[in-house]
């Protein structure tokens, strides 16, 4: 167990994804020398007492608790699930492999904005980023009501959560690429170039 600085939480780094748009595993990709598996495991370790790491198989290597997607689940809804079932705190932060911008500062702005909601995330472009996000234990019974009626989108899942979006006016230090996602060869080219400035 590490010292946690945010309280009642567990994370989970999701890397269950079938990487189609990158045509490889975007948790192997390397930016500036280490995996993106890698780097999302930076930005939560300090902040979390337990974090596991979540995907469709084991995945070997790696020094961390795992856990594993339902068969026949789509999406990170799965990882989510599987998180949420596996934790004994009330909150999860859950964190996508292939978003390795995201600032501690960030996370520490979800986690002071959850009292008395079901999840918390923040709006990036005037889209709410569920990949990026808390959501509490309360939330498990909704999670597995979706699953069970196969409506496997996590901004539907957002949609049926009492959730708090937070607006990039409380959150955004005036970074372009915070919340970019590595999931093309273009978005990694980009990365590396920015990365390695």
């Amino acid at each position: 167990m590490r010292g946690a600085i945010i309280p009642n939480a567990t994370a989970v780094v999701l890397c269950g994804g079938q990487s189609r748009r990158m045509g490889r595993d975007k948790a192997d990709v390397k930016l500036a020398g280490r995996s993106l598996l890698d780097r999302a495991l930076d930005i939560v370790h300090p902040l979390f007492a337990e974090v596991f790491i979540g995907g469709r198989t084991p995945r070997a290597g790696v020094d961390c608790a795992q856990v594993w997607d339902a068969p026949g689940v789509e999406g990170p809804i799965a990882g989510v699930a599987a998180a949420l079932a596996r934790s004994e705190t009330p909150w999860l932060f859950v964190l996508a492999c292939d978003m390795p911008f995201v600032s501690r500062a960030l996370i520490d702005r979800l986690a002071r904005a959850r009292d008395g909601r079901q999840a918390v995330a923040p709006v990036w472009r005037g889209v709410p980023q569920p990949l990026v996000a808390f959501y509490s234990r309360d939330a498990l019974a909704v999670v597995e009501r979706c699953i069970e009626q196969r409506a496997f989108s996590m901004m539907g899942l957002l949609d049926d959560l009492d959730a708090c979006l937070l607006p990039e006016s409380e959150w955004s230090r005036g970074t372009e690429h915070e919340l970019m996602d590595i999931d093309t060869p273009d978005a990694l080219r980009w990365a590396r170039a920015r990365f390695e400035e």
